[in-house]
């Protein structure tokens, strides 16, 4: 649903007495002071959304509307034709990307990538026009670090322009990629499969993200794939959250495409999830892990993996020359899966964390992990 239809349809419920009565007086101070400027008056629908841009408290929202005419006066944004040049040039180059993907609040989300701008570009006016034409009322996610005093300041240009543009004075929540980690936390949104492929093929081509974290947004495994396609070609995310997405059979395999492909990602956390429930696809996963070559930290915990999916896991580290963190926290490997560790710490020196808390293991099993763990952090500071 646009989020204009959203508003729209916030707006066909009655209006509580309150409302009303902070509807009326925020009308006729408005249009009080227009009329005095020769302006025409606002319509009751004009002033609900920006009452309602600021939970009907009526000097707020006419700090946001000062704000709002402020802005479009001081960058002339009050004539706009996005089929002329330069205007539709500026549009066409898809620096304004929205996002069907929306937050747990139920917020759209656009993506800012002003990177494409040169000193040869549009004026920033027309660069602040574009991104209204696609923009209204978003969220922004603006660029990451390395950013030029230029994109910065078109980044921050354009937030301020939103709550005005195209008429929708709707406040505007920040998600940035931080200019210092690169971190980009959708956590808790539902994301579909259609939205994950619009995600997956933007990562497929920026090197803003570092950081994407995707917890709790209840990935369908159409969605994961997509997400994976996407961030196999990816140069730039180094650590990857998926906790919580009740990751199975068919998903876990798309991790170990993933694995196999992307020699950039180093962190992995796959937490509160179920790549245990189908051994056949998680040896596949560790299958891919025994190859990897980026890969330092992967989080298993709360998996339900069993002594035979810990027998996979096993022969990975035995391979493996580049994990120094794995967590196999709360699951149940067992005895025979506890045994099958020890034997392959005998083969790994990389390995310098593996807790395995809460695995129904012997002391004595327990106790031989976690020795042939220090002594590979012995070495590695020796």
């Amino acid at each position: 649903m646009k989020i204009t239809q959203a508003l729209e349809m916030k707006m066909a419920s009655p209006l509580s007495n309150d409302e009303e009565v902070a509807t009326q007086k925020f009308l006729e101070l408005v249009n009080k002071a227009r009329n005095r400027k020769g302006a025409g008056p606002i319509t009751w629908k004009t002033a609900v959304k920006f009452l309602m841009a600021r939970k009907f408290d009526v000097d707020r929202a006419l700090t946001l509307y000062e704000q709002h005419e402020r802005t479009r006066l001081m960058e002339n944004l009050t004539d706009f034709h996005p089929h002329e040049d330069p205007l539709k040039s500026e549009l066409e180059m898809k620096k304004f990307t929205l996002l069907p993907v929306r937050d747990s609040c139920g917020a759209s989300i656009a993506l800012l990538r002003p990177g494409c701008t040169t000193r040869t570009s549009p004026p920033t006016r027309t660069r602040c026009r574009a991104s209204c034409t696609r923009l209204s009322g978003m969220e922004n996610i603006g660029p990451a670090h390395g950013l030029s005093s230029l994109h910065w300041a078109l980044s921050h240009t354009t937030l301020h322009l939103l709550p005005g543009a195209n008429g929708v004075p709707r406040a505007v929540r920040r998600r940035t990629v931080s200019r210092t980690d690169g971190r980009l936390d959708l956590s808790g949104s539902d994301v579909p499969t259609e939205q994950a492929a619009v995600l997956g093929n933007l990562l497929s081509t920026t090197a803003d993200v570092t950081q994407l974290c995707l917890n709790d947004c209840l990935l369908s495994e159409d969605a994961l794939k997509a997400l994976c396609l996407g961030l196999c070609l990816n140069t730039s995310v180094e650590l990857l959250e998926l906790r919580g997405n009740n990751v199975r059979g068919p998903g876990t395999e798309h991790l170990a495409t993933l694995l196999k492909k992307n020699g950039r990602l180093r962190a992995l956390t796959l937490e509160w999830n179920n790549l245990g429930l189908s051994p056949p696809s998680f040896r596949v996963f560790a299958d891919a892990l025994r190859t990897n070559r980026g890969l330092t930290s992967l989080d298993l915990r709360s998996n339900q993996l069993d002594h035979q999916c810990a027998a996979y896991v096993a022969r990975a580290v035995a391979s493996n020359r580049h994990l120094s963190h794995l967590d196999l926290r709360w699951n149940g490997v067992g005895v025979l899966g506890g045994r099958s560790l020890v034997d392959a710490l005998q083969a790994n020196r990389s390995l310098t964390s593996c807790p395995v808390d809460g695995n129904a293991l012997p002391p004595t099993l327990a106790q031989a992990i976690a020795l042939r763990v220090r002594n590979n952090q012995e070495l590695l500071e020796s």
